[in-house]
């Protein structure tokens, strides 16, 4: 069993349309593991990338 945490971070289309199917799809599989999503501008996801609030994380046990 895998437990952990995923962390998200998706431009509003995405973030909107794209994104919770897949969440839902992934839950399925791994019960255990808390997501959070954040959903923003495609300027402001890019704002979390290159000063570092935003990147590509998942800790699972």
């Amino acid at each position: 069993m895998r437990t952990g945490t995923l962390e998200i971070g998706a431009s509003s289309g995405p973030g909107t349309y794209v994104v919770p199917h897949m969440i839902e799809e992934f839950q399925q599989q791994c019960p255990d593991v808390i997501v959070h999503v954040s959903v923003g501008s495609t300027a402001e996801v890019r704002h979390w990338l290159k000063f570092g609030s935003g990147h590509v994380r998942c800790h699972l046990r």
